[in-house]
């Protein structure tokens, strides 16, 4: 369903309209789209030129440093697909209805199509080495 104009949600991490990240299989075909929302201040990174129709596996990732680089990474299969600077600071908690795996939302908007596996959450941001080790473990 890479070539569909329909949006597909693989992760949403999300305290409330104006603190939240998520990763995306965009409208647009063939493109993952990556956001970070903290503080209302909106930073993304769209990548179509690693992920094509024939994809079978991928790897993603989404990571951020506040404290030292001020800046969002992307990663497709180990390998850093963009990034973006001048975060906002998140604030609150993560809400239940709006944290989920494979949808926007519990109410099951933009679901993923597909298989998903191995999703996990860390509390400090990963560097690129650990990134491209997990996306070469399988």
């Amino acid at each position: 369903v890479w070539s569909d104009s329909t949006k597909r949600r693989i992760i949403t991490l999300r305290t409330d309209a104006n603190n939240y990240l998520c990763i995306d299989k965009s409208a647009t075909a063939n493109r993952l789209d990556f956001t970070y929302v903290a503080n209302s201040t909106s930073e993304s990174v769209t990548d179509s030129t690693s992920i094509g129709a024939s994809v079978g596996w991928f790897h993603v990732a989404l990571t951020w440093d506040l404290a030292t680089a001020n800046a969002v990474y992307a990663y497709i299969n180990g390998a850093q697909a963009g990034t973006s600077a001048t975060l906002g600071t998140w604030a609150g908690a993560l809400a239940s209805t709006t944290t989920v795996i494979g949808s926007s939302s519990t109410t099951a908007a933009d679901v993923w199509s597909g298989w998903l596996s191995n999703v996990a959450v860390w509390n400090v941001a990963l560097s690129a080495a650990e990134i491209a080790r997990l996306a070469n473990l399988y």
